[in-house]
């Protein structure tokens, strides 16, 4: 088996049968086709040298949140599956997907300095309005990363 392979020739660097080792090996051998983890997110193709890097460093921040950053109880109750941490790799680094309270929003409207926009009157005035709240908070958080035209 491969993971016995990497623990002997790796005997001298330390713990190579550790959780996270054997997720790289995962990502290092196995095609997206037979791993749900390397199809966890649609937009990455894990089966390239960019996709497979890119996997690499979200698995390795998971273990390092989860281990140094994230309360006991709650890392357990994730991976237990009682609770799940959407984006548990970008846990340090940004608070992605955390939302306004879309009920505030729909009752009276909202205004960014730049413009308001009054309580919707129609339902495709309510999903209009969540769809500009959601881009724009996305936007707000993710300024950095995304180079919008």
């Amino acid at each position: 088996m491969i993971s016995q392979a990497l623990t002997k020739t790796c005997a001298g660097m330390g713990r190579m049968d550790s959780r996270l080792m054997r997720i790289y090996e995962g990502i290092t051998f196995r095609d997206a086709a037979d791993s749900d983890m390397k199809r966890e997110n649609a937009n990455i193709d894990c089966d390239t040298a960019m996709g497979a890097m890119l996997k690499y460093g979200s698995e390795g921040a998971k273990q390092f949140n989860e281990a140094f950053l994230i309360r006991p109880e709650h890392a357990e109750a994730h991976r237990d599956g009682d609770i799940h941490i959407h984006d548990l790799d970008f846990y340090a680094l940004t608070t992605t997907c955390c939302q306004i309270d879309i009920l505030k929003l729909f009752e009276g409207g909202f205004s960014t300095g730049h413009g308001a926009l009054r309580e919707p009157g129609h339902i495709a005035s309510y999903a209009a309005l969540c769809c500009i709240a959601i881009q724009s908070n996305q936007n707000d958080q993710h300024r950095k990363a995304c180079a919008f035209a």
